[in-house]
């Protein structure tokens, strides 16, 4: 399975939207091998929807009302030592000194000078620049501790965890292994209960509650049905109607 990164392109425009979401779709597939999904808004309130919760890279029209603010939620979602934030600023070049320095505080990945057709070369630079900044802060890791040895796997790599039946504190961890393109199972134990585990990763939304017995990584959703969550292979999974409002920005 290739690499998934989801991109928010926050654009009222119509054709320069379109124009960007191509150039990702086509040149980013091809030269990075990695599998893009894209989503574009027009305001700030349609951004922050679901741009915030699911894109990893943000192309954002700085002279859109609230471009600035929705630029200042990507950043806060980032811990304080990141060097660089996965965020495109496109814009007319005429903003304001003050504006022009608060983005460099920002710490974004690029400016491109918006203008009626995007030069392909200069946004595939940003993008590269963005994805690479976004796989520095996506390599982040997780352990899990069986019979007293540990174990260490990406965050973006561990797909689902079930609570075993026997107990509260054994789990069943399905791992995406780079080298094999395989799935695999390894069973672990925990210190406290299911509710817990998330907390071992480095966000909130690495790992979600979809049902009482199970956790699922909301990047590898494709779809589901009335009872059980699709993920990317087809492997399917529990899905508790409680639990309909957490998976609300990653489902239907």
């Amino acid at each position: 399975m290739k690499m998934i990164v989801s991109f928010m392109i926050l654009e009222n425009d119509i054709v320069l939207s379109k124009r960007l979401k191509e150039i990702i779709e086509r040149r980013l597939t091809e030269e990075l091998r990695i599998e893009v999904r894209v989503m574009t808004a027009s305001f700030f309130s349609e951004a922050m929807n679901k741009g915030i919760i699911l894109a990893d890279i943000h192309l954002v029209d700085i002279d859109l009302l609230g471009g600035l603010n929705y630029i200042k939620e990507v950043v806060n979602s980032y811990p304080e030592d990141q060097p660089a934030i996965p965020v495109i600023v496109t814009g007319s070049h005429n903003e304001e000194f003050g504006t022009m320095m608060e983005l460099i505080d920002l710490r974004v990945t690029g400016y491109i000078k918006r203008e009626e057709k995007y030069d392909e070369e200069q946004v595939m630079k940003y993008l590269k620049r963005a994805v690479k900044c976004f796989k520095r802060f996506d390599d982040k890791t997780v352990t899990f501790s069986r019979s007293g040895n540990k174990r260490t796997y990406k965050e973006r790599n561990i797909w689902c965890i079930q609570r075993l039946p026997h107990g509260q504190k054994r789990i069943m961890v399905t791992i995406y292994d780079e080298f094999s393109n395989e799935l695999i199972e390894e069973e672990f134990t925990v210190k406290n209960s299911l509710t817990e585990v998330p907390k071992l990763f480095s966000a909130p939304n690495k790992m979600i509650r979809c049902h009482q017995s199970w956790l699922v990584n909301p990047r590898v959703i494709v779809g589901e049905t009335r009872k059980e969550l699709i993920l990317i292979s087809g492997l399917q999974i529990p899905f508790g109607e409680k639990y309909t409002d957490s998976l609300k920005p990653y489902i239907g």
